[in-house]
């Protein structure tokens, strides 16, 4: 005598989602992510796999060693007779709920363009960026003779 058994599949998370449906990573956004502020929705990105990632919007510091762009070279984002600055533009992110990372990037322009890069970025847990905060403050005092 053969028993057959019939059960359902299992439930499993979807494959394909919809640019309208709701994000897989159902989470709430921290305080400092620019979707809480704004009331706008994260996309789905296929390099997280389903996990939302949280970004702050960056914190622009003049660069003034490196170079800058005029307008009439920028092709369209600056208005006429204003210059842009090199920047150097730290902001908090994170992937889903893991500890948040300050990331540091510096924006450059290259010549002949007026092509902005980033290169590297420099990622930093908190307790690192902390430590690199005090060297900083400890390096100005030098710089201005404490």
């Amino acid at each position: 005598m053969t028993t057959t058994h019939t059960t359902a599949s299992p439930e499993v998370r979807p494959t394909v989602y919809s640019a309208t449906a709701p994000h897989p990573d159902a989470g709430p956004c921290p305080s400092w992510c620019w979707v809480a502020r704004t009331g706008e929705t994260h996309e789905v990105e296929v390099r997280l796999g389903g996990e939302v990632e949280h970004a702050s919007d960056p914190l622009r510091v003049r660069a003034s060693l490196h170079g800058g762009v005029r307008a009439s070279l920028h092709g369209g984002r600056l208005s006429d007779g204003e210059t842009e600055f090199a920047s150097v533009e730290p902001h908090l992110e994170t992937i889903g709920t893991a500890a948040p990372a300050i990331v540091v990037a510096l924006r450059h322009y290259t010549y002949p363009g007026p092509e902005h890069h980033y290169g590297d970025v420099l990622r930093l847990a908190v307790t690192d960026a902390e430590e690199l905060a005090q060297v900083l403050a400890y390096l100005v005092q030098q710089a201005k003779g404490s």
